[in-house]
């Protein structure tokens, strides 16, 4: 009895004994008796692939935010600068439908030999340059007479320079355009004129291409070989001859036809 007794008693301190040196569950034990292998790595493990498709994302996401949609229109600078926004019609001279310059012809006409158009005759002659001394200012009746017309819807009309009105000249073969004289727009000296005889005096138009009569200003001053070169003389056609002559701007008065 007794021995049986004596067992129990030794498994029951073994038993208490095993109890106390086991630890705890969830007891974190000291650094000391912490092994490598003990330390279990439990962060998420994350693919190539699915690290490509963030970076893709950001990306994407950056785009979004950085797209400005400008719904401006764009426009050349320069082409706004050099747009010349004239609204003035253009007007063709051809659509006119202008006649033929003769000596029966209304006016404006076309001269299709020269590609001039040309107004109708002054009713009654003016001086080149009208001077007042008491005012000391000076006029110019031919040239402002031409500036201020309007004829055929036109208001460009100048006075002409001497080769325009040579133009109108025929039946005198050295004073024709083309012809042997040498009085030009770029030679206006009297030493241009050696070869401009006139024609035969007549009365009835024959040297004009619209039938005028009479002696008509040009705005081509004369020339002088000698200082101050410009003189007081303007050169004028005589239609009675088909002649060129010069003329003193002021104290005489000749007539005037227009030009464009």
């Amino acid at each position: 009895m007794k021995k049986i007794f004596m067992i129990s008693f030794l498994c029951l301190l073994f038993a208490i004994t095993s109890c106390g040196d086991a630890k705890p569950t969830g007891e974190r034990l000291p650094d000391s008796e912490v092994s490598d292998e003990d330390i279990v790595d439990v962060t998420p493990e994350t693919s190539d692939e699915e690290s490509t498709d963030e970076e893709t994302s950001d990306e994407t996401t950056e785009d979004v935010e950085n797209d400005d949609p400008d719904t401006t229109p764009e426009y050349d600078d320069e082409d706004i600068e050099n747009d010349d926004f004239d609204t003035t019609p253009e007007y063709d001279d051809l659509d006119i439908e202008l006649p033929e310059c003769s000596a029966s012809s209304e006016t404006p006409c076309y001269d299709s030999s020269s590609g001039l158009i040309w107004s109708a005759k002054a009713e009654y002659e003016m001086e080149w340059l009208n001077y007042d001394p008491y005012t000391a200012t000076a006029t110019y009746p031919a040239t402002a007479y031409c500036k201020e017309l309007t004829e055929g819807a036109f208001t460009d009309w100048r006075l002409p320079k001497i080769s325009e009105l040579r133009t109108l000249i025929k039946n005198c073969s050295g004073t024709v355009m083309g012809g042997n004289c040498g009085l030009i727009d770029s030679c206006l000296g009297d030493w241009c004129d050696d070869d401009c005889y006139p024609c035969d005096y007549y009365e009835d138009g024959r040297y004009s291409k619209l039938g005028d009569i009479g002696r008509f200003w040009s705005s081509s001053t004369s020339l002088s070989s000698e200082p101050p070169y410009l003189t007081d003389f303007i050169w004028c056609v005589n239609f009675n001859s088909g002649g060129f002559f010069i003329e003193q701007k002021e104290f005489t008065n000749n007539f005037v036809r227009c030009v464009r």
